[in-house]
């Protein structure tokens, strides 16, 4: 193979691979009506392979063919390979087989040839002549082209069919077109740095984008770059946290979110590219946001109005200063963030937190008609328009794999934009059919206070918990849905389980069981199993919306505490380990976690910070714990420690003693910051800290989108 460059689907002629259709120029597979569309790459692939007629690819032609001779990880080129035989399985690989070759490459095997028969129909009359199908590849055949047509000998004849045809030709090509759908034609890699970018923004006017960048989430500033050259240039510069940029109509303005820890946050704008910055607005009790610049001039942001309730989506009036709620979530466990404006300006699509039923909402500005865009349950990330208001794209975590789908306004189902094990975080559209997205590399650990890496994965991993022999479970996240992970000592991570939806395990006393919450469309449950994986029973049922979660085990392992939502507010509930009787509630509404101290009961509340001990008169022991933190804290022992976010810059693991005494302070450098879940564990044998480390990274690419 002597070609060299990269290869140009533009410029590869179409051709039948077995009994597929492969179209390069489209980026299309097609095995009878069903059409599948490839990412460029993996399409370069395939071409390269058939073209090699069974001869071995190497990498070194994969990277300097496929890639452009590019610095290419070996994941990247393996995970190439595994979407090409993907492409193979849709006809069961009847038609060919990738084959790999040890040390060497690549090869394309067990090719099915397809025959002129099976390509044509069948010929009007025993004299008709044979279509020439010409095969510029040797054992790949091109798409054979229509048959020709008997000669009519009559003119009149011809005339009338001629006549009808230019009637009927227009009227058949409405009926019978196929629909346009949505695919993606170049993939770009932007911004690309060892700081972490992420929250692009993509200016109305098509030239630039705004993004946060910095080496963590709490110490981003703003950047603005050039879409077609030249270098990011820093926008702002504040020692507190920026982020959520946000574009005016006109492209002259960029608001954005500033954050101050254990405050309210600000909304800010500042004129693009120089002028002085202005605040003009402030959450009302959120920390954190994200804004959104309206089409009408408003600000679309998420708050909530009193510390407790819940989030939802308000409109903040520019010129009057009028503040109103646009959407009008559950008050008592659902949340919306995650504001994105159609471009014409009539819609609002937002994403609503309301485990088990979280999801892509749409809000139509003028009728106020709210309705669900993606699947209930499915777990996406993201959301952003095409520049035609017709669509929104949605990233997706699971069940299959991380990608990125379409979803039309008009109904039509979604369309599946990406195949591959890539995560996309946020992505926002913008003008001339581009689209910015968040690239992220996922990689987190847990270690110990040490800082002794104890186990590191990567995939997004939640909730550890640690038994008194050392073994660790966690929640992780991958291609195949949410799992429960044990770690023994000395032993690789073993996945006991998989469920649509689980968080917070926690060992029983003896180590043998897990307690789990877990939920589905219906219900929201709390399960126990084996630490083998075996032997799972749900021991407490609830309405979904009721949100039961972190249970915790009683000191004789006999029974469970958990927290649920009745409807009428936050309460714990007790429920026999062994599911033999019924949920009882226990007195009092508000507490959202608890712990078990002995006999004592320790909780945090809802709606106000801090830790109390319960009792006939609750207890404040803890003040600073804020309830968007609700799972990073636990006991072991008579120490209690929780993570202690007050310094953005210097997040620390605070160790109180139960029995009175001095409390510790351990930095906790990289500790994972969320409110989707626990971070933090004790290990019970010395009561010292074990926590999750973020070690991924996030940088921005361009999409360029087309509609056929």
């Amino acid at each position: 193979m002597s070609e060299k460059g990269e290869i140009d689907l533009a410029r590869e002629a179409d051709f039948l691979l077995g009994r597929l259709q492969v179209r390069p120029s489209l980026r299309e597979i097609r095995l009878g009506g069903r059409a599948e569309t490839l990412e460029p790459r993996v399409m370069q692939v395939l071409v390269l392979l058939a073209h090699a007629d069974g001869a071995v690819v190497s990498r070194d032609q994969l990277i300097e063919r496929c890639w452009g001779g590019r610095i290419v990880g070996e994941d990247a080129i393996n995970r190439c390979i595994a979407k090409v035989r993907r492409v193979a399985e849709l006809d069961g690989n009847e038609s060919f087989a990738i084959e790999t070759v040890t040390r060497v490459g690549y090869r394309l095997s067990h090719l099915k040839t397809a025959t002129v028969e099976s390509l044509t129909p069948p010929p009007e009359a025993p004299d008709a002549p044979q279509p020439r199908v010409v095969s510029a590849v040797p054992g790949v055949l091109p798409l054979a082209a229509a048959p020709p047509t008997r000669r009519v000998r009559s003119n009149w004849i011809w005339i009338a069919v001629i006549a009808v045809g230019l009637i009927a030709i227009p009227a058949a090509w409405v009926l019978l077109r196929p629909a346009q759908e949505w695919s993606i034609d170049r993939f770009q890699m932007l911004v690309s740095t060892p700081a972490l970018e992420d929250q692009p923004a993509l200016a109305p006017n098509g030239a630039m984008i705004a993004y946060a960048a910095g080496s963590g989430q709490n110490s981003r500033s703003l950047y603005l770059r050039n879409l077609t050259e030249g270098e990011a240039v820093r926008l702002t510069d504040d020692p507190r946290d920026e982020y959520s940029p946000a574009w005016s109509p006109q492209s002259d303005r960029i608001a954005f979110v500033r954050e101050t820890p254990g405050k309210p946050c600000t909304i800010m704008v500042k004129p693009v590219p120089a002028g002085n910055e202005q605040e003009v607005a402030h959450c009302k009790t959120n920390e954190s946001s994200r804004v959104a610049w309206g089409k009408d001039g408003a600000l679309y942001f998420s708050d909530a109005p009193a510390a407790n309730q819940t989030s939802r989506i308000v409109r903040f009036d520019l010129a009057t200063g009028k503040r109103s709620d646009v959407t009008h979530p559950n008050p008592l466990i659902a949340n919306d963030k995650e504001p994105q404006l159609s471009p014409d300006g009539k819609t609002l699509a937002f994403y609503r937190d309301q485990y088990p039923h979280s999801g892509i909402y749409l809000l139509d500005l003028a009728s106020g008609n709210e309705r669900r865009l993606t699947p209930d349950g499915l777990s996406v990330w993201g959301n952003g328009w095409t520049s035609d208001s017709s669509a929104v794209i949605v990233g997706t975590l699971q069940p299959d794999e991380p990608a990125l789908w379409v979803y039309p306004l008009d109904g039509k189902p979604a369309k599946r934009l990406t195949f591959n094990q890539q995560e996309f975080g946020r992505i926002v559209g913008g003008p001339n059919n581009v689209a910015a997205v968040e690239v992220y590399t996922t990689r987190m650990s847990i270690v110990g206070a040490d800082g002794r890496t104890l186990i590191e994965r990567n995939s997004d991993i939640l909730d550890p918990d640690m038994a008194a022999d050392g073994s660790i479970v966690f929640v992780a996240y991958g291609t195949g849905g949410v799992s429960l992970v044990v770690k023994r000592p000395g032993k690789e991570p073993n996945k006991i389980a998989s469920f649509k939806q689980v968080l917070n395990p926690h060992w029983s006393p003896d180590g043998s069981r897990i307690a789990f919450a877990m939920g589905d469309e219906k219900n929201s449950k709390i399960g126990v199993i084996r630490a083998d994986g075996s032997a799972r029973i749900n021991v407490a049922t609830m309405k979904a919306d009721a949100q039961a979660s972190a249970p915790v085990w009683s000191a004789d392992g006999k029974s469970l505490l958990f927290s649920a939502n009745d409807g009428h507010g936050w309460r714990l509930w007790r429920v026999a380990a062994d599911g033999s009787a019924k949920p009882e509630a226990l007195p009092g509404y508000g507490w959202y976690s608890a712990h078990f101290h002995g006999a004592d009961i320790y909780a945090t509340r809802f709606d106000k910070p801090g830790i109390w001990k319960l009792g006939d008169t609750p207890t404040q022991i803890i003040d600073n714990l804020s309830p968007d933190y609700w799972a990073d804290w636990a006991i072991a022992g008579d120490t209690l420690a929780y993570v202690d976010f007050g310094d953005p810059k210097k997040t620390k693991i605070v160790l109180h003693p139960l029995n009175g005494g001095t409390d510790t302070i351990i930095d906790a450098p990289g500790i994972r910051q969320t409110v989707a879940g626990g971070v933090l564990a004790l290990d019970p044998r010395s009561a010292t800290p074990v926590y999750i480390r973020d070690l991924s990274d996030s940088d921005i690419a361009l999409l360029h989108l087309a509609k056929r």
